[in-house]
Formats: structure tokens, sequence, C-alpha cells
């Protein structure tokens, strides 16, 4: 059910997707900067907050997980290359690791 844009080939993200505001803005980020490292994401995406985002540097990867769920029914999720080197980016999920499901 993966679906990508007939120009360029990317993925594309399921029309009428409704997620939480910090999901929307960690996929809007990952889809806009692929290759996206852990700590500029973070930065990203509790720039807004004047407290600085979430006490946890290990939130995002919380925030990733839950997301990862639901965009797994479209065939896509948020990932970075195995010891994070490469940063996040959006792949089809039928490139996904058989235990990462």
């Amino acid at each position: 059910m993966t679906r990508c844009c007939p120009t360029c080939g990317a993925l594309t993200i399921p029309t009428g997707l409704i997620l939480p505001r910090i999901k929307r803005r960690v996929l809007d980020i990952v889809t806009r900067n692929p290759g996206i490292s852990a700590e500029r994401l973070r930065d990203l995406v509790w720039d807004f907050d004047p407290a600085g985002g979430a006490a946890c540097r290990h939130a995002i990867y919380v925030h990733i997980n839950q997301l990862n769920r639901k965009l797994r029914p479209y065939g896509i999720a948020v990932r970075a290359p195995r010891g994070g080197a490469g940063g996040y980016r959006l792949i089809a999920a039928d490139v996904l690791p058989a235990n990462s499901r």
C-alpha cells in the first residue's frame, strides 16, 4: 500500500492521516529533511517550546516508535540506518528488518 510520487518517486504521506501535534511535526520534519540527525530532529520538534521540550533526550525515540505504529498500515516508517549514521528518513516498510516490526 506504499505510494510514491509519480514525478520524483518519493514516498508520499497518506492524505487524511490524523496525528497528534508532536508526531505530525516529526513526520513533517523528516519528510522535508531526509537524513536528519536525532539531535537536530529534537531541536526542531521542540523549537516552539519555551522550556526546550522534553526533559529526557530519549523522548524523540518514543515519539518515532509511536509514529511508526500509526504509519505501518500505510507501508511507510521513519527510520535511521542501524547505528544512527545517515540520520532519519521516510522509508518503505517492506525494507524494514524483520525484528523491527
